[in-house]
């Protein structure tokens, strides 16, 4: 088997299931008095954080690394500085004009690039910034079931992006699989059984967070891949965090007495799981899978929270929302076990 076939999709399962411990432990520091403001800007700024300590890590290393390798390819370098000076020397003048002239080109079309790659890596940022913004708006007027139930419709959302990039239907596979996630996040939520809060204003926020949440899933997979995950990660991460300070300055503002060790701990942790790890590993893998199975994998967040829940604040879970864990995860596994059969099928066939 190629690893590779199963580390990218493993590393987006993972990165989904990192989200697992943020609200039970957001919830511990509501109780500590903390609000929501207090709180977002908690894990935007400690996922900043943490992703520019990575940072600070992985450059140091190459650094380290291309230091004691530049003695043992010293005489390698002089040898090709020669070849290309006699290149050089040999080449046609008039030749060596109109490669200048195309060099401008070249870089003029690079710095376009760089240029756009920048602007795309600010609305992939803003994006999850307005899938977060929205959430906590729709949690003022609706249930926590029912905001979490509408956040996860982006895992249809995302198969409609792919299907109009693509402009091609879903495989029978991804809508199988989509049907049972669905109807598992119905009952793991626990809508059926706690009730709602119905407010036009907060299902109309609920939906787009998951609008936003779909695109963000997208656009990391596609936006200046060619840029190492380790800097894409923190340059969207850094977006992210602007766009938040655009949208809540004025809210942190009346909250900075808020501002302590306490909240610091917090942010740390939450930072951590709910925003680096998560965008560090979709920044590596959803770039080398669909969409479409990028937002069925990342939706391993909702049975992580419920399992998380559990464990760390001992929240009692039903036998519905049980089976809806186990229909979530089911579902994410479906298209790969499917692939798998049908692998096996047409191998014994061939024997």
């Amino acid at each position: 088997m190629n690893i590779n076939r199963a580390l990218f999709p493993l590393l987006v399962f993972l990165g989904g299931c990192s989200f697992g411990p943020l609200s039970p432990i957001v919830k511990i520091a509501y109780e500590d008095g903390y609000s929501s403001v207090s709180m977002i800007f908690a894990q935007y700024g400690g996922g900043w954080f943490s992703l520019f300590i990575l940072v600070l890590i992985f450059t140091i290393g190459r650094m380290l690394i291309g230091k004691n390798g530049r003695g043992n390819t010293r005489d390698s370098a002089k040898d090709t500085a020669k070849v290309n000076l006699k290149d050089i020397l040999k080449a046609n003048p008039k030749e060596n004009d109109d490669k200048k002239g195309n060099t401008a080109e070249d870089e003029e079309k690079s710095l376009q690039s760089r240029v756009k790659s920048v602007l795309l890596l600010f609305a992939c940022g803003l994006s999850i910034a307005l899938c977060s913004s929205r959430n906590i708006f729709a949690l003022n007027t609706i249930s926590v079931s029912l905001a979490v139930l509408l956040l996860f419709q982006f895992i249809w959302m995302g198969v409609i992006i792919q299907c109009i990039v693509k402009r091609a239907l879903p495989s029978k596979d991804t809508a199988v699989s989509v049907l049972m996630l669905v109807i598992g996040t119905v009952l793991a939520s626990g809508v059926l059984i706690a009730g709602t809060k119905f407010a036009l204003i907060g299902v109309c926020f609920g939906l787009g967070s998951a609008i936003f949440f779909a695109v963000y899933v997208f656009m990391i997979g596609h936006v200046a891949v060619s840029i190492h995950p380790v800097y894409r990660s923190f340059v969207v991460m850094s977006m992210a965090l602007l766009s938040i300070l655009a949208i809540f300055g004025m809210s942190l503002a009346g909250n900075a007495s808020q501002i302590d060790i306490g909240l610091a701990e917090y942010a740390l942790v939450i930072g951590l799981f709910g925003c680096a790890i998560p965008m560090f590993f979709f920044a590596i893998g959803t770039p080398k899978i669909p969409t479409g199975a990028a937002t069925i994998l990342s939706s391993s967040e909702l049975p992580a929270t419920i399992i998380c829940a559990v464990i760390i604040i001992h929240e009692s879970v039903t036998a519905f929302q049980w089976v809806g864990v186990a229909l979530v995860f089911l579902g994410i596994a479906y298209p790969y076990l499917a692939a798998a059969f049908r692998e096996n099928r047409e191998k014994s066939v061939k024997v």
